[in-house]
Order: C-alpha cells, then sequence, then structure tokens
C-alpha cells in the first residue's frame, strides 16, 4: 500500500505534465467559483467557507459555492476534494495544481483538503494570517489573483498544537491557530470538531489520580513509594515493582476510560491516555525490586516504564486504537529511554525538558544529555511528542526574547524525529508581552511543515506587523536575542524559574535608552492606530520593569503609569486575558505610582522600598496542613551546568525564620521578616510546608551587595492557629517587601 501511494505521488507531473496559469479573479470581478464534491465531508465544507471569506478580504468581492452537480457557472473553477484526475494521497499530504482552468486542492486524511485551502490563501492570495486576535495581512493591489502550481506539500508533524490559555473559546483565536494548521487542543467548542487526538485520562501528573493516596494508604502501603530511610510514604510517587499496584492500577485505568473513549475513537480520531507521574523531583522509589528494574533497564523509571508496556497491550484489547501516554519528565525519573524494553505502538511518550538549560538550546553543551535523550527516545518508541517550554517562568513583566533558542530547539526536535508537538507558551502570549505573536506565528509555521528559513519568517512578521517602525523594532528584537546568546556563552544556565536579571542588561541606562526608542516608534506610526497599539503593547515589557525595579526617575513614575494602565485595559478589553489578572497588575501600578510606602513603613522612603503584591483581586492561598514552627526561607536558587550536558538547581540559604505559634496574628494580614540578606539575582522566597509562595526576588537585583530586609504578609487562619475563629487551616499572602537597609 505505502508503494502505491508514493507512486501516485510521484505520478503526478506525468498526470498533468504542465502546470497552467489561471485567473481567480482580476480586478475584482468574474471571481472563480468554489466547487465541492456532490457529499462534501465537515471539513471539505469548511474549506470553502475559509476561501469564500478569505478571498472577499483580499479581492472584496463575493466567491461563490457551489456543488458538483448544481449549474455552475463557465469560467475558472476552485476544485476541493478528490476528483477522479487526482492521484489518492496519504493522510499528511495534500496537493495544489492548476490545469484546464481550474485550481485543484485536494489533500488525504480528514482535514487534508482543509489545509490545502489555507495553504493556497498564504501562497496565491498572499495573506498573512498574523495572530490570534484577527489581525491579517492583505497586500495592497490585490484584487487581481492569478495562480500557477503543480506541487505536493506536506502537512508538517502528524500532531501540532500551541497551548494557550488566553486563547480559551475565542473564535478569532481559533480561526487562527486552524488557519496555521493547529489540529490539537482547538479550545473552543465551535472548532473541536477538527482536533485529531484528545486527552481521555485525568489529565497531567495522574498517578495519584487513579491511586489516590488518602484511598489507599492505609490499606496498602505497598502502592507507595519507599524513601531513603525505608520508609512507604503517602507523598511520593508509586512503586511499580508490585504486581498487585499493577494490577489495581490498570483496572482503574480502563475503567475509567472505556466507555467514554469508545465512543470517541474514530477513523479521523483518537485519544490518549495519560499515565504520568506526580509533578515531584527525585527518584521514584527506593525500594530494592524497583533498584533490580532500574539497573535491568538503565534508567531511573525502569519499573514503571516496564509496567507501561504492560498497560498498553491490556488497552489495546479493550480500547483499541486508543494510545497510552505519559510525560517523559525529569532527569532523575523518565526522561532516560529503556535498554532491552520493547515499546508498543499505542505508546505516546511526551518527552518534557524541564530542567534543561532555559538560557540556551538543546546542542549548546549544557543541554546536550537532554538532546540525547530525545533522539534515544525517538529511536526506542515510534510516538514521540514534545511538551515544551520556550520561556522561562521567571520572566515576570521583563523585557525578554528567547525565540532563536526555541526555534533551533524545534529544528532539532524535527530532525529527531519527534510525531507531535505540545508547547506551553503561556507565559508570554498570556498578556501580549514582548514578541509572544511573533513567537506563535514562527512556531505554529513550522509545525505544519513550512520551509521558509526561519530568519526570514522573523523579518517578514516584524515588517508586516509593526510597519514603519519595523527596522526600530527588529534591532531591539536582536538585541534582546544577543543578551541571551552572550549569556549561554558566558555559561548563564537558567533554569525553570529564572529572570533575565541574571544575563545583566536590565539596568536603569538601557531603559532608558529603549523608552527613549519607543517614543521615537509611536510617532513613526501614530496615523496607523493598530501599528500603534501592537507597539504599546511591546513596549509595556519595558515601561512595567522601570516601575517595579524602580529605574525611573519619580518625575517620570505617574506618567509611565498611566500608560502602562491604557495598554492593560485594552488588552483586557479585547479578551487577552482575565479581567482578575489585569485588574490585579492595574492595582499594583496604583500602587508604584503613589510612591507611598506600604502601611507599617511610612518612615521609609520609597525609594528603598521594593513590593510584589497580590492584594489587587487575587490573593496567594495555601489550604490544608498548616503546623508550626511554620517555616519562611531566602534562598539563592542558582541553576547550574553540573559537567555531564545537564542543568541543576543549587540551592544557598540567604536566610531563614521559623515562626512560632506566639508570633502569629490570627485572622488577619500581618508582616512577619525572614531576615536581612545580600540580595542576589537568582533569589527566591518560601514557606513551608512544600514550598507554598515560592516567589522570585532575585528580579530586584541591580546593585551588586545591596542588603535587604525581606518581609512576607501573611493571614494564619484555622484550628491550628490559637485564637483564631476560622474552621478550616489557612494560609494567605497578599505581598512580599524587601527594604533596602544598607550597601557594599
Amino acid at each position: 500500500m505505502k508503494k502505491h501511494l508514493f507512486c501516485g505521488i510521484a505520478s503526478l507531473s506525468a498526470l498533468f505534465c504542465a502546470a497552467e496559469t489561471v485567473t481567480i479573479v482580476e480586478n475584482g470581478k468574474n471571481p472563480a467559483a468554489i466547487v465541492l464534491p456532490a457529499a462534501p465531508t465537515k471539513a471539505e465544507a469548511f474549506a470553502a467557507q475559509e476561501l469564500s471569506e478569505c478571498l472577499f478580504l483580499a479581492a472584496k468581492t463575493r466567491f461563490k459555492i457551489y456543488k458538483q452537480g448544481e449549474k455552475i457557472p463557465s469560467g475558472v473553477q476552485i476544485v476541493l476534494g478528490r476528483q477522479p484526475e487526482l492521484p489518492l494521497l496519504p493522510e499528511g499530504k495534500f496537493l495544489i495544481k492548476t490545469k484546464n482552468n481550474k485550481l485543484y486542492l485536494y489533500g488525504g486524511g480528514f482535514r487534508g483538503t482543509l489545509s490545502a485551502a489555507h495553504r493556497f490563501l498564504e501562497e496565491g492570495a498572499k495573506l498573512r494570517f498574523l495572530d490570534a486576535w484577527g489581525s491579517i495581512h492583505v497586500p495592497a493591489n490585490n484584487r487581481t489573483i492569478k495562480a500557477d502550481f503543480d506541487k505536493v506539500y506536506s502537512e508538517g508533524l502528524p500532531f501540532r498544537s500551541l497551548m494557550t490559555v488566553c486563547y480559551t473559546n475565542q473564535p478569532v483565536a481559533d480561526r487562527f491557530l486552524i488557519r496555521r494548521g493547529q489540529n490539537l487542543l482547538n479550545p473552543s467548542r465551535q472548532f473541536s470538531w477538527l482536533n485529531r487526538a484528545g486527552n481521555e485520562g485525568k489529565g497531567n501528573h495522574s498517578l495519584h489520580k487513579f491511586i489516590p493516596p488518602e484511598k489507599y494508604f492505609k490499606t496498602n502501603p505497598d502502592f507507595f513509594s519507599m524513601n531513603k530511610k525505608g520508609e512507604r510514604v503517602p507523598g511520593g510517587q508509586l512503586c511499580f515493582a508490585g504486581k498487585a499496584l499493577r494490577k489495581e492500577m490498570t483496572k482503574n485505568v480502563i475503567s475509567f476510560c472505556k466507555k467514554s473513549a469508545l465512543k470517541r475513537i474514530t477513523q479521523d480520531y483518537t485519544v490518549w491516555i495519560e499515565v504520568s507521574a506526580m509533578d515531584a523531583p527525585g527518584k521514584f522509589c527506593h525500594c530494592p525490586p524497583c533498584k533490580a528494574l532500574e539497573e535491568k533497564y538503565q534508567t531511573p523509571c525502569g519499573a514503571f516504564l516496564e509496567y507501561l508496556t504492560e498497560l498498553c497491550k491490556d488497552v489495546e484489547k479493550e480500547i483499541p486504537g486508543a494510545m497510552v501516554a505519559t510525560l517523559l519528565y525529569r532527569k532523575e525519573q523518565t526522561e532516560k529511554p529503556p535498554v532491552n524494553l520493547n515499546i508498543p505502538k499505542n505508546f505516546l511518550g511526551i518527552f518534557a525538558p524541564v530542567d534543561t538549560n532555559f538560557f540556551a538550546p538543546m546542542d549548546h553543551p549544557s543541554g546536550r544529555d537532554t538532546l540525547k535523550n530525545l533522539q534515544n527516545w525517538c529511536k526506542t518508541a515510534s510516538n514521540i511528542w514534545v511538551w515544551y517550554y520556550p520561556d522561562s517562568y521567571g520572566i515576570g513583566n521583563m523585557p525578554y526574547s528567547g525565540l532563536r533558542r526555541s526555534i533551533r530547539d524545534l529544528q532539532l526536535m524535527i530532525d529527531a524525529g519527534i510525531t507531535g508537538t505540545f508547547f506551553e507558551h503561556d507565559v508570554t502570549p498570556i498578556n501580549s508581552l514582548n514578541f509572544s505573536e511573533l513567537e506563535s506565528w514562527c512556531f505554529l509555521k513550522m509545525f505544519s511543515g513550512d520551509k521558509t528559513d526561519p530568519e526570514l519568517l522573523i523579518k517578514e512578521f516584524i515588517r508586516l506587523y509593526y510597519g514603519k517602525a519595523a527596522s526600530m523594532v527588529e534591532k531591539y528584537f536582536n538585541e534582546l536575542e544577543d543578551y541571551l546568546k552572550k549569556g549561554a556563552e558566558k555559561g548563564i544556565a537558567g533554569f525553570y524559574a529564572c529572570n533575565p536579571i541574571q544575563l545583566g542588561y536590565i539596568t536603569a541606562s538601557n531603559l532608558k535608552r529603549w523608552s527613549e526608542d519607543f517614543d521615537k516608534m509611536e510617532n513613526l506610526v501614530k496615523d496607523d492606530p493598530a501599528v500603534l497599539f501592537r507597539i504599546q503593547a511591546l513596549r509595556r515589557a519595558v515601561d512595567q520593569t522601570r516601575l517595579e525595579l524602580m529605574l525611573a526617575p519619580g518625575s517620570e513614575w505617574k506618567a509611565i503609569a498611566e500608560r502602562c494602565k491604557a495598554t492593560l485595559k485594552r488588552l483586557a478589553k479585547e479578551r487577552r486575558f482575565s479581567s482578575k489578572s489585569n485588574d490585579n497588575m492595574i492595582a499594583n501600578l496604583e500602587k508604584l505610582a503613589s510612591m507611598t510606602p506600604p502601611e507599617g513603613f511610612e518612615n521609609v522612603k520609597i525609594e528603598n522600598i521594593r513590593r510584589l503584591s497580590y492584594n489587587g483581586k487575587r490573593v496567594l492561598k495555601h489550604t490544608g496542613r498548616v503546623a508550626f514552627p511554620y517555616g519562611m526561607y531566602c534562598q539563592d536558587y542558582r541553576s547550574k551546568a553540573v559537567g555531564n550536558g545537564t542543568i541543576k538547581p543549587k540551592w544557598t540559604l540567604l536566610a531563614r525564620r521559623m515562626l512560632q505559634a506566639s508570633d502569629v496574628k490570627p485572622d488577619k494580614f500581618a508582616w512577619y521578616k525572614i531576615g536581612n540578606i545580600t540580595l542576589t539575582d537568582a533569589a527566591r522566597v518560601m514557606t513551608t510546608p512544600a514550598g507554598y509562595f515560592f516567589v522570585d526576588i532575585g528580579r530586584f537585583y541591580v546593585e551588586p551587595g545591596t542588603k535587604w530586609d525581606v518581609w512576607y504578609s501573611l493571614k494564619f487562619e484555622g484550628p491550628a492557629v490559637p485564637g483564631s475563629k476560622g474552621t478550616q487551616n489557612q494560609v494567605s499572602c497578599n505581598e512580599i517587601l524587601l527594604v533596602k537597609t544598607d550597601s557594599k
């Protein structure tokens, strides 16, 4: 069959000889008829709708849709779907062909013809779908469209997706994703039918969801991990050396998934059932049988991976067509593939390099082991997707770009043989920060098989998106990219919580210079409201960083804050992120712009205060166990290369305070000082138990050697708190404060 299909693809030129030029529309007149099969599929009908709608944008004339068998006017036709004169194409391939006054758009599989239509809109009509908020570039004088095609294309990776929570249930955003070929995680119900697969299990980090400790630990402690002391503990992972645990897990997985999964699986749609480690570092289990399986398969999670091969076989019997997925996550857990273990075809590994260097691509010396593990997994299993992190979660609101690092990683992933993507692109798109739209444009282009040089993609997007200010925007982008590249060359490593302060370019002089450049950019595009707002959105990272780090003159504070607030309000109005997040950021900006210290610190000069506030519309809470002494810590959380191509965090204690019950003021927020520290660019604060309120304060590092008092504003409630009237144990945090004391 494969040989037959290949011959069919190769013989296109023999069937058609040479492509002809056809005129789709001329000066807005005589538009081609869009012709569907007599009984079109849902995807083919949608392709016709997309062509009609988008060609109208280009030519400003209506393109009518017909079905074969209806009376179709003479002239040029855009013919959708398989025709007798066309070869059969496999899923993942589509063709665009002009011949005999017809433009053929056809592809294999459920959505191949739709992919052909979207590619024609880009290559034939020269439309550019720029962002998820409805920005479409239509070339000037585009009312005449001629087509000359004879080519078979690849749809790219079989499974393609960006994850961005800000796109949820927004049809405009869905259209952008679909037009760029996304076939997983299309978020709104209106277009979910275009997804090729979906999660049928209990989501990510699911071991305890199938074997909950509160149900099983008392009766079956052997189901749970053994720690270094030889104790079974409910808070870790599970012990997969035991047959009883494996049997119970399989029973629970299949009983939960079977009924609905069987209904959802079709020829064009499958499901994956995820069984993944809990989101906690460290070895799965220290028991002797687990250690023996670790040695047998030469990987830290030998027992777990062996079990998954068994589960795959059971799922294939009970739920044929379903995939069994697991996160290949953390080097001390599942990132390293097993040796001498036969991986079934319905196994799906989702490679998630959370502990690689976020400041450098995987072929950098610091990422060598990560890349090697990915390449070996692609050799070991037939289905490997990547759960990738384009940006660190420590960026905050600071100017930053790491797009070239992500592009290089994506090229390496595709070369390794991945078959799908989950890009956790929720750091910057969630509030249109920095170059998030450019990143989405490039990623989706590359997912869908676009072979254009990524540098040309970057240049084209900036030119189209930022208009007359494009050259200045490109200079700013390249400068940020160069800072990241030089930092990696110096050996600076960044973990998932790293911030750009560690790269050394967030300085008062750089921020002032960039702000002046943005004044010039705004002036250049002042007559184009759409482009002007894009410049203002890009500028916000500079403005908010100047405010949050107190790196702007006091005379400018109010104007900067008002500018940020105006941008945030418009972003919220356009539903680019939640109104709750918007309200919180605006409340914080108002506090910063007020130039007044918080309550209790009225006698401190405002320039000696740095604050992280959560008491706008949002308060951080931890509900559950509250015990005294209650630990508060400040640590340097610095990532470093450990010499074998991996990155690991290095913890250095800067200050610690153990609160006693007598120290606490129940049921109200009060200030609690952790201690006095010399601030570092990788400083973090957190409380116990289990590292709650883990917050980056290294973002305030500007002057080396400066000493600060570090404070939490906390509220303790519940039966564990003497004097509290609360019925539930809970600790809340609404602010973190740094007060400068002296410097070297």
